[in-house]
């Protein structure tokens, strides 16, 4: 896979350097940079190479469509916005679903998904890993936002926003066996891990075991996708929108795995991750008793497995210290957490917007 640099579609942004690929290196930028990311997967080389498999983030949100001060929270999950004038209702479409990012206060970098709305109030879904800030032993909206706090309403990338219906970015084929399929991880009924099978059957993006209609499947910014690419062509895809320009939060499952975006467009190492830091992670020696990231391998295709003992990152195979070892830009791991109870990650702002 492929990442070019950030294109920027506005003068008044400048940056010192460019925003991917750099690293861990800080950049100063005069506005939010707002432009696009070109991603590229090369084409499967068969016999050879028979498929492409990439471990895939989106890392640049959406243009806001609005954004203001909260004015009021009502729990357990509605707030008002000062200035808002939404159309009431318009939030709840299947094929434009809103998210809200909370740019400023305790919780500034979580996103919200918008279920319902009037013209000023939002109804939001709660996250699993938010704690009782207020310690009333109720987890509501007021955990999340104060009056005063800054937040965004802007658009969430679904599989037909992102890559194409009628005409897709990636092969479709009649079954999961004759094209480009993409699997997103989530949990079954009984709240085990399970990995959800998508493909587009040349009219509409499907899931396998289903047979609705996929094309409205939501895609969040802190989601990783994995991407199996069985054409011999390489596939482009473009992704248009601002970088972050907070802190970022996303929500981890207890007892289980999630598929982590790279919430930036730069490579982070481990030790910067703040991985290690989430409420409850486990740290060991043994990597069996230990809280796990798997970081897949382009070259190799495997899972690589880390974990922290303590002190330092380890990599299983290796000896050495891996503090140092990158998530890539454009990239996803998989966090394997041993805690029952969800947690919410914080990651540092790992350059000056």
């Amino acid at each position: 896979m492929k990442i070019k640099t950030l294109h920027f579609l506005t003068l008044a942004t400048t940056l010192a350097t460019s925003l991917m690929g750099v690293g861990q290196a800080q950049t100063t930028a005069t506005t939010t940079p707002v432009g696009y990311i070109t991603v590229t997967i090369p084409g499967a080389t068969p016999p050879v190479i028979p498929e492409v498999n990439v471990a895939f983030a989106v890392q640049l949100y959406n243009l806001s469509d609005f954004q203001g001060a909260v004015a009021t929270v009502t729990a357990p999950n509605q707030f008002t916005l000062t200035g808002a004038s939404f159309t009431a209702g318009a939030f709840a479409t299947a094929s434009a679903p809103r998210g809200v990012r909370i740019m400023t206060g305790a919780q500034q970098g979580l996103l919200l998904l918008v279920t319902a709305n009037t013209t000023n109030q939002l109804t939001v879904a709660l996250p699993s890993g938010v704690t009782d800030i207020n310690q009333d032993n109720l987890i509501d909206i007021n955990d999340i936002l104060a009056v005063g706090n800054t937040v965004q309403v802007l658009p969430i990338n679904t599989f037909g926003s992102l890559f194409g219906t009628t005409t897709p970015l990636l092969m479709p084929g009649e079954t999961t066996d004759d094209g480009d399929v993409v699997f997103l991880l989530s949990k079954d009924v009984s709240g085990n891990d399970k990995w959800l099978t998508f493909w587009h059957n040349g009219t509409n993006w499907r899931r396998l075991g289903t047979g609705a209609n996929q094309n409205n499947t939501i895609l969040y910014p802190d989601e990783g996708v994995f991407i199996v690419h069985r054409g011999t062509s390489p596939v482009t895809l473009t992704m248009m929108g601002t970088v972050p320009s907070t802190n970022e939060q996303t929500d981890l499952f207890g007892n289980g795995s999630t598929f982590l975006a790279n919430r930036f467009p730069v490579d982070i190492q481990f030790v910067n991750s703040g991985i290690d830091t989430t409420a409850n992670w486990v740290k060991n020696e043994d990597v069996n008793l230990a809280d796990k990231v798997y970081l897949w391998n382009t070259t190799t295709r495997i899972w690589q497995t880390y974990w922290h003992n303590g002190t330092n990152w380890r990599r299983t195979g290796s000896g050495a210290n891996k503090n140092t070892d990158l998530i890539k830009a454009g990239s996803a791991v998989v966090i394997s957490r041993q805690s029952p109870t969800g947690a919410v990650l914080t990651q540092a702002l790992p350059y000056t917007p």
